[in-house]
């Protein structure tokens, strides 16, 4: 007859066995994967055709990037394309950038510069334009081309108090010493190419109103290209408008995971993984988006961590801060796969808007 202690052991032993075939094989032994597993599969993929009878969600392309929201006057932009309050692209200038890692002279002429958080879009080498995207009609022609150097500069204190916006550009070409500074005074954007370098930027720093980021409530990231978790350093880091008020909103949109579905061994397996002695798998997450009372139901490739469970792909959710809600009703998903993923069908930034039938982009 088996002792109580020996029960005690084979349950433990059992259970020791379980967590490792779990945690560290490709076999799913939750009860979800086990008994519900033909529902999860009809979810489609996130680049798939998802909606509610109120809401949709449409891929606008496949890479993320900054996306920032205009207070003021009520619209998203995004790698140069304006979205108004109902999601639907409104504008845009293109900001491809050539394919090849080395540009010519010509090809560098052709780019153009965007400034952080700003609505601004400055023009090439060519095209003797600003693009404001506040404005209706957002291709804004310079009234002034003027040439600078360091013995007889342009920028003076004067001319910096009489202006509404300084903007400092990349140089159109790295062969050149000519540095763009853009200047508005009312009605007139002036363009001073500054022969020699930037002017003192202490002295004269860019002066613009910024738009915001918006911020992913769970992940506790804003839709900044290189977000990382916020810290005590953030509000510096990232300039985001009341960052320490807006941490303790409750978002109206969130995502959580229902399933994580083993596929197989993740190869370019962390160091500090290898060391916990658990490996991370490549699989499918099945995923619930609620919007209100409304839920839209889709599947992503995931990375996880085997003994923490942890996910090392991104999948974010953006939204506006609280008291800003009332003004519009869409949201962004930036998904962004791991290494190996990096070319996953599903990569990209999402906008999530109200249903309209005729709301195309």
């Amino acid at each position: 007859m088996i002792s109580n202690k020996k029960k005690v052991s084979y349950i433990i032993l059992a259970i020791v066995t379980l967590l490792i075939i779990d945690r560290c094989t490709v076999i799913d032994l939750s009860p979800t994967a086990i008994f519900k597993s033909k529902e999860f599969k009809a979810y489609p993929y996130l680049n798939g055709v998802a909606s509610t009878s109120t809401h949709e969600i449409k891929r606008l392309n496949d890479y993320g990037g900054n996306i920032t929201y205009d207070t003021i006057h009520n619209y998203f932009l995004h790698k140069g394309e304006k979205f108004n309050a109902l999601g639907k692209l409104i504008n845009s200038v293109s900001l491809a950038y050539p394919k090849s890692d080395t540009l010519s002279i010509y090809e560098s002429m052709r780019l153009l510069f965007a400034p952080k958080q700003s609505q601004y879009i400055l023009g090439n080498a060519t095209d003797s334009l600003v693009y404001d995207f506040s404005k209706n009609k957002i291709e804004q022609k310079l009234t002034k081309i003027i040439y600078s150097t360091e013995e007889y500069p342009v920028l003076s204190s004067q001319l910096y108090q009489q202006a509404d916006v300084v903007l400092y550009r990349k140089k159109f070409t790295n062969n050149d010493d000519i540095y763009p500074i853009y200047i508005k005074r009312g009605n007139e954007w002036w363009l001073i190419l500054h022969k020699g370098y930037y002017p003192d930027k202490k002295r004269y720093p860019e002066k613009y109103r910024k738009l915001i980021f918006l911020k992913d409530y769970k992940n506790q990231r804003y839709s900044y290209a290189l977000s990382e978790p916020i810290s005590e350093k953030t509000s510096i880091h990232y300039d985001i408008e009341d960052v320490v008020s807006s941490t303790i909103e409750k978002p109206y949109i969130s995502i959580t995971t229902e399933l994580f579905t083993k596929d197989n061994t993740y190869e370019r397996v962390n160091i500090m993984v290898a060391q916990l002695g658990s490996a991370s798998f490549v699989g499918t997450e099945y995923s619930k988006l609620k919007k209100g009372d409304e839920f839209l139901y889709f599947k992503t490739g995931m990375v996880q961590h085997g003994l923490s469970k942890r996910q090392w792909s991104k999948l974010s959710c953006f939204s506006v801060p609280e008291r800003f809600r009332k003004n519009t009703d869409v949201n962004f998903i930036v998904y962004e796969p791991m290494g190996n993923m990096d070319s996953h069908d599903d990569a990209g930034t999402y906008i999530v808007r109200p249903k309209e039938t005729k709301n195309v982009l």
